[in-house]
């Protein structure tokens, strides 16, 4: 079984802990192995749209070990 998804986060490791949660939450007891793919980092914006940061986001590829 594999899962692809995006995480998100103010930090690269924050990224990769969502990315570490979200294929927990879909793979339960089993166990997986997880790679972190077309990582980038882009300005994160206020609702007024002033620069406020950096934002991480990256694309994982989580797949069950049989």
């Amino acid at each position: 079984m594999k899962l692809t998804g995006i995480a998100r986060g103010a930090t690269k490791h924050e990224v990769t802990r969502n990315a570490h949660k979200a294929a927990g939450q879909f793979f339960g007891e089993s166990e997986y192995i997880i790679s972190i793919e077309d990582a980038r980092a882009e300005p994160a914006e206020n609702y007024i749209g002033e620069v406020t940061g950096i934002e991480f986001e990256a694309v994982f590829i989580a797949k069950e070990i049989a």
